[in-house]
């Protein structure tokens, strides 16, 4: 027979809603669900039904929707928590994810204290405000409780922390930074209260900063840290500080700070060339030669290893992509680049010829690029064109990998790629895609279609 806990191990697989439900299988099943390691709150199927049910924003009956959805999501949360006090098996992941504000606080202040009492791990507050346009109300977000002076002790065993639409001070995490020894991740997104953040001499577990959104913040200063990844996702800040963070190998940046390269360059100057990964949100609408090569101007990047562009700006297929390229030979020893398009309006009929016409006008040396992947490739000019700059300038080329799928970047996660289902149109591009790259490029160079 199956020990109790490896049976909760086993439902954790489940969702909460599915792992409740055996429950009704025996008397000794009445209970198991209580000792799954993980309890995830996931609220998804609820927000979905209020955005079928509450279409118009100005509905008087959306009110009624939303306060509906949000009482029944609490009493949901409110009896698992309940009944799963009387356990005291460690917590490994407490998360939360519904669309609550600063009025449901009692609430969520006390599901706080209860993921602390089982030395919680691993704890997500996602209150997403799909509702109330959490992007311009900071003030309806939930006030994270926690400070100096009331920092529980029980916090010394999380390894991660997340927040979304949580006001959490710059203070706070400096708490959590400086009493956490088992700390690994830190992750805030929407936050007014977070205004100053000053990270200095972390302890060893510390890998990775993100920060997304946060319209308040004026300054970050990260020095004599063990730091290896940082997020950031939002407006250039003239006081951004990274000294000392010898392990600082990945760099992903997102939000208006990429409108313009110039202010990228001097945030991160002292950074770019120890970075082996480096990935940008380039959102201006159309990509200017110039913009780019402030890098190779600017920076050398002599130790980056991958280069990830998602261009998610409103540009149209008649926009050339090869401006990336500055990116590119900025980066001398570049093994794998990847470029993430948004779908666009690809005219088939354009003529291919002079886009190869247009790349072969452009010579550069790319000795130790081993691998491009294409992801979004709809087989328009501006892909096809810089695709082939790549078939034209490859010294040993191993794989092209082309992925015509379409995807769209999380709102309220800046970071996630999401694949959309398939449709016809994307099938059809597959196909074009297939058979334009089948007929222009050389069967020397490896192409693979995803």
């Amino acid at each position: 027979m199956l020990s109790n806990e490896l049976l909760g191990l086993i439902l954790s697989f489940m969702t909460m809603k599915e792992a409740g439900a055996t429950s009704i299988l025996s008397r000794r099943w009445k209970y198991l669900w209580t000792l799954m390691p993980r309890l995830d709150l996931d609220g998804a199927e609820s927000l979905k039904r209020m955005m079928r049910k509450s279409q118009y924003e100005d509905s008087p009956y959306k009110e009624f929707v939303v306060d509906n959805e949000r009482s029944d999501y609490i009493r949901w949360v409110d009896r698992v928590v309940a009944v799963c006090s009387t356990t005291s098996t460690t917590l490994e992941e407490f998360r939360v994810f519904f669309d609550l504000t600063t009025n449901h606080a009692k609430h969520i202040d006390e599901w706080l204290r209860f993921a602390l009492s089982r030395k919680v791990q691993r704890l997500q507050l996602k209150l997403r405000n799909e509702f109330t346009s959490a992007y311009g109300k900071y003030y309806e977000c939930y006030n994270f409780p926690y400070k100096k002076g009331n920092f529980p002790n029980d916090f010394k065993f999380i390894k991660k922390l997340s927040t979304n639409c949580v006001n959490v001070s710059g203070e706070a995490l400096e708490l959590f930074l400086r009493n956490c020894p088992l700390l690994e991740q830190v992750s805030v997104s929407q936050s007014s209260q977070l205004k100053a953040l000053k990270i200095i001499r972390t302890f060893p577990s510390f890998k990775c900063l993100e920060i997304s959104l946060c319209h308040n913040l004026r300054s970050v200063v990260i020095r004599d840290s063990n730091v290896m990844t940082i997020k950031y996702g939002g407006k250039r800040i003239l006081d951004f500080q990274l000294m000392n963070v010898p392990l600082l190998t990945q760099l992903w940046i997102n939000g208006p700070l990429t409108d313009n390269m110039k202010h990228v360059v001097e945030m991160f100057s002292h950074v770019l060339p120890q970075l082996e990964m480096f990935k940008i949100y380039y959102m201006c609408k159309k990509l200017l030669w110039n913009e780019t090569k402030e890098f190779l101007s600017a920076v050398r990047m002599c130790n980056l290893k991958e280069l990830v562009v998602n261009v998610w700006g409103l540009y149209d297929d008649r926009d050339s992509l090869l401006p990336l390229i500055n990116l590119i030979s900025a980066s001398p020893c570049l093994r794998r680049f990847v470029l993430e398009a948004p779908d666009i309006q690809s005219e088939h009929e354009n003529n291919l010829f002079e886009s190869c016409c247009a790349a072969r006008k452009i010579l550069r040396h790319y000795p130790h690029l081993k691998e491009v992947e294409f992801v979004g490739y709809r087989g328009g000019s501006s892909h096809f064109e810089l695709i082939m700059h790549f078939v034209e300038n490859y010294v040993a080329p191993e794989n092209i990998v082309v992925d015509p799928r379409c995807f769209e970047l999380s709102l309220d996660h800046p970071w996630d790629r999401i694949f959309r289902p398939k449709n016809e149109e994307e099938m059809f591009a597959w196909s074009y895609a297939k058979k334009q790259l089948k007929e222009y490029v050389h069967p020397r160079i490896n192409v693979k279609m995803l």
